[in-house]
């Protein structure tokens, strides 16, 4: 059965003026953030100073604003340091994903919305006192010159600049065949966020089948300036069936983004199976996402253990960890609101596990502690409620052990608006010492 915590709608604090009392926000605390309007929490990293970057988008109640992207840095207890809204003031902004580079900078990416069923990719570097340093909006075309649309998954540091993946309906084939909906993108850009194209320098930017809807989910780097691993999906008649269902999909790119060597999928051919993230651990990769089977929905989780050499797999296993619930009509993953599924190892070498719970009327967010063997003995979920539409974002482990919980709430209070949530919990996911 799963455990349910119900949130406060208002957090407050009473402080001890003993030089000697501790805080209870330095142990635990549930803090919301936003301003007038709605605020979607989407990814946060925390900096080795303790100090953590929220990341989300926001969209003011005055009719005729425009969404933009949300960024703010709190100290480890929560306080405000400073906030920003980043975008085109006319046009709709979606915030995808997070990184800190190993120098400092802040990385975002996400997508610009140009005209509607045409989005531009949106990459910025931020400095850590919020300032915008490099930014870059990448528009493809297709073979007649015409403006693609694009999605955004991730964002990867790779050597000398970062690496963008997601879609594009700028199709590798002449002649796409009639389920060849979108290609998996893999965009290359240098430490300035100048686009490395396939025209400006040597580097392929898509990679799609002839006849399947394909998406790249994050392109991680495993030997430098050489060898790229692409982790996505694809409903690619892959086994010969004619059976067109979504299966997890890896495969390698060579020195100059060229398909080469390495081509694996993963799934089960009477469900679809869709990925969200993917993280590098001590194990190998961990790939999380959802299946699909009819009305039945669950995340699942794929654990691949490897040097760098996926054709050498020592450990696959599939495990369908957290019930999502029945929602009829979804078998792709949207970003836009909830569908997030993320992972982070522990120390002890287990994981944790965020995700949508959709077993009530409204989503919950849930967090769900596994094995390092991902068994059937994981406790069951512990569930946040704050009694309206909430949405996970994502989860990291303090170095005490304590636990970040990112996501979305929203506030009757506040009349029903989504604001962001920070919750830090103890080691046991629970709000107190």
């Amino acid at each position: 059965m799963k455990h349910r915590v119900l949130l406060p709608l208002l957090f407050l604090l009473a402080c001890d003026t003993a030089s000697d009392f501790t805080l209870p926000e330095e142990s635990y605390f549930v803090k919301y953030y936003g301003k007038d309007g709605n605020q979607y929490g989407i990814d946060f990293v925390v900096n080795t100073d303790g100090s953590i970057v929220m990341m989300g988008n926001t969209l003011s109640s005055k009719v005729g604003d425009f969404q933009q992207i949300y960024l703010m840095k709190v100290d480890p207890n929560g306080a405000i340091l400073w906030e920003r809204s980043i975008g085109l003031p006319d046009k709709h902004e979606y915030a995808r994903d997070l990184e800190v580079h190993p120098d400092g900078r802040l990385i975002i990416v996400g997508e610009t919305e140009m005209t509607p069923g045409n989005r531009d990719v949106y990459i910025k570097t931020i400095s850590q006192q919020g300032l915008p340093l490099d930014s870059s909006r990448v528009a493809l075309t297709n073979s007649s010159g015409l403006e693609t649309n694009e999605e955004v998954s991730s964002v990867s540091i790779v050597s000398n600049g970062f690496m963008v993946a997601g879609a594009t309906t700028k199709l590798e084939s002449a002649v796409p065949g009639a389920n060849d909906l979108r290609d998996a993108m893999h965009l290359r850009f240098d430490n300035s966020l100048n686009w490395i194209s396939e025209l400006t320098g040597n580097w392929s930017d898509v990679t799609g089948s002839l006849n399947g809807d394909d998406f790249a989910t994050k392109v991680i780097e495993v030997v430098p300036n050489a060898v790229y691993y692409v982790f996505g999906y694809s409903n690619n008649d892959f086994v010969g069936d004619n059976v067109n269902d979504y299966q997890v999909w890896v495969f390698q790119l060579d020195m100059v983004g060229v398909p080469s060597s390495i081509d694996l999928t993963f799934g089960d051919v009477q469900k679809d199976e869709t990925l969200s993230a993917v993280s590098t651990t001590g194990v190998g990769f961990v790939l999380a996402g959802k299946s699909v089977q009819g009305t039945s929905e669950q995340s699942y989780l794929i654990k691949l253990t490897s040097a760098n050499d996926l054709t050498a797999v020592t450990t696959l296993v599939e495990q369908e960890v957290n019930q999502l619930g029945a929602r009829p009509g979804i078998t792709v993953l949207s970003a836009d609101e909830g569908n997030q599924i993320r992972t982070a190892e522990q120390s002890n070498g287990n994981f944790l596990m965020v995700a949508d719970d959709y077993t009530t009327a409204s989503p919950r967010i849930a967090l769900t502690f596994l094995s390092r063997e991902f068994s059937d003995n994981n406790k069951p979920p512990l569930i946040f409620d704050g009694g309206g539409k909430d949405f996970a974002g994502n989860v990291a482990e303090l170095p005490n052990g304590r636990i970040l919980l990112y996501g979305t709430m929203t506030l009757g209070g506040l009349g029903s608006q989504q604001k962001l949530v920070l919750m830090k919990l103890n080691p046991d996911g629970k709000l107190v010492e």
